[in-house]
Order: C-alpha cells, then sequence, then structure tokens
C-alpha cells in the first residue's frame, strides 16, 4: 500500500476513532473490556464517514439497531477494542485493630434431668447370731460393742409354738452387707438454648488507604485547527496543538466544500507530543480548496 493511502487510513481511523467517541458519550455506553467494536468506512468520503455495525460475532460489542454488515460492498469493515487495560489495584490498606469482645451473654436455662441409672444388686445378708437364754429382765444395760456376725446356722423343724413369753433382749445387729454395684449413670440430659451474644465490639480505625493507581487518559477533546486554502499546484502544510497539559492521540482534516477531489494527502501524522500535521498536495489543473485541520487531545497520566 502506498504512502499516500496509508495517510487517507490513518485519517480516516482518528476520524472514526472521534465518530465512535462521540456516540459513546451520546448514549452514554461503557464500552466492554473483552468485546470489539465493529464499524465500516466509506471510501472515496471527504469528511472520514464511518457508522457501526452489528455482527454476529462472539467478540461484537452490541450496537442496538445498527446494521449486521455494512450496507455496501464497497464499504471497508474494521475493528478496535472498546475498553483500555485496567489500572493497577491499589494496596490493601492494614486491618484495623480488633473491637473489645462484648459482655458474655446470660447462661442457657439447665438441661432436664438425665433418667436415674439402675439400682444396684443388694449386698448379701449378714449370719444370724445364735439367740441367748432369756434371762430375768433386768435394768436396760449399756449397749455392748457390736460383735462379729456369727454363721448363719441351718434351719431346723419348726417346734410347737410355745407360750408367748416376756420380750427378751434385743439381739445385737449383724454385719451390714457388703455395698451393691452403683448403677449405670443416667444419659446427659439436652444442653440449654445457647445464651444471646452480646454486642459487637466498636470497629477499628480504617486502615491506611492503598496507593493510587494510573488514572489512564481524561479530558479527551477534539480541537479544530483554522481553515487554510490548498491552492492548485502547492503543497499546504497544517498544525493543530493541544492545550497546555494535553497529549495528541490522533488527528486529520475536513474539506467543507466539494472542490480539491484531486488531491493527495502526503502526510498525516504527530508532529510532537502535542502537535498533529498535516500535508496536502493540490496538483496543477485542479481547483483550489478550503479545508480544516485537526486533532484529537487527552490527559495521559504519567
Amino acid at each position: 500500500m502506498s504512502n499516500l493511502k496509508l495517510g487517507r487510513y490513518a485519517a480516516v481511523l482518528a476520524s472514526a476513532l472521534c465518530s465512535f467517541a462521540f456516540a459513546t458519550v451520546a448514549h452514554a455506553q461503557v464500552p466492554s473490556a473483552t468485546k470489539k467494536v465493529y464499524m465500516c468506512y466509506v471510501p472515496g468520503a471527504n469528511n472520514g464517514t464511518t457508522y457501526r455495525i452489528n455482527p454476529n460475532f462472539a467478540d461484537a460489542e452490541a450496537a442496538a439497531g445498527a446494521p449486521l454488515a455494512c450496507t455496501n460492498g464497497n464499504h471497508v469493515m474494521f475493528a478496535f477494542n472498546g475498553q483500555g487495560i485496567q489500572g493497577i489495584q491499589g494496596i490493601q490498606g492494614i486491618q484495623g485493630i480488633q473491637g473489645i469482645q462484648g459482655p458474655i451473654g446470660p447462661t442457657g436455662a439447665k438441661g432436664d434431668q438425665g433418667d436415674q441409672g439402675d439400682q444396684g444388686d443388694q449386698g448379701i445378708q449378714g449370719i444370724q447370731g445364735i439367740q441367748g437364754i432369756q434371762g430375768e429382765k433386768g435394768d436396760q444395760g449399756i449397749q455392748g460393742i457390736q460383735g462379729t456376725q456369727g454363721l448363719k446356722g441351718d434351719k431346723g423343724d419348726t417346734g410347737p409354738q410355745g407360750e408367748k413369753g416376756d420380750q427378751g433382749i434385743q439381739g445385737i445387729q449383724g454385719l451390714k452387707g457388703d455395698k451393691g454395684d452403683q448403677g449405670e449413670v443416667g444419659a446427659v440430659g439436652p444442653q440449654g438454648p445457647q445464651g444471646i451474644q452480646g454486642p459487637a465490639g466498636p470497629q477499628g480505625p480504617p486502615g491506611s488507604p492503598g496507593i493510587q493507581g494510573p488514572s489512564g487518559l481524561s479530558g479527551w477533546e477534539k480541537v479544530q485547527g483554522y481553515s487554510n486554502t490548498a491552492r492548485e499546484g502547492t503543497t499546504t502544510r497544517l498544525t493543530v496543538t493541544c492545550p497546555a497539559g494535553k497529549s495528541v492521540l490522533g488527528g486529520g482534516y475536513q474539506n467543507p466544500d466539494t472542490k480539491g477531489t484531486n488531491n493527495s494527502v502526503l502526510a498525516s501524522f504527530p508532529a510532537s507530543q502535542s502537535t498533529w500535521e498535516v500535508q496536502i498536495f493540490n496538483p496543477t489543473g485542479s481547483t483550489s480548496f478550503s479545508i480544516t485541520p485537526f486533532a484529537v487531545c487527552a490527559t495521559v497520566a504519567p
């Protein structure tokens, strides 16, 4: 492709970017970082005419009401990313100090009592002592020391019932039998409900803010230069300078009238960080025409 065509396509692309930018602002659309914007360029148009399309591509950014393809077979389809790369995330701030723990909640209600364990086996009964001879009833003596439990004798035959005698002295109490095995512990009753949670402690102070990430572009604007006349047989050089503090992103020119269709764009490029330059040759025999340069400017974060 010749340098002349490259220059014209550069100017057209810049014009397309401007058109897309104005459409984005007008409709409050936010381009997707993973989608592409598809457009069509109309060859031969002096003002760099472009329009949006809505093709059935997986990576196409949707454009409501736009045609599915270029409306003319001579129109040139092109695409570009809809959104720039996201800036680096700032470092997370230091976590605040933990708040003071709230007071302990009230004790839960007492659980139900567990089932009673099984009763242990009864101890073996001690052997009954031999009954002493009944003596005369005397004064109540001091109770003697408990003697050793005697062996239990064999059961004798039942004798004839005698006359009821006087009540004898109470015999010595037999030894206490061994304690039976302890029954199994009953099941633990269900746990009482949990107490009410105490109030949360005060929030700790916020951490220090992270480092500010790069902001990218801001303050986008289209700067239009002064109109000039491209006379026949001459090369016209036009420049547009961005406002102070802004960098040039692109540029081109406009042909307000219908003359000058035989002209050639020799160059359309950034002459410096803030200036866009356009050079147009109008051959001898052509008609002089008016041209107006423009530049696309914005503030670029360092």
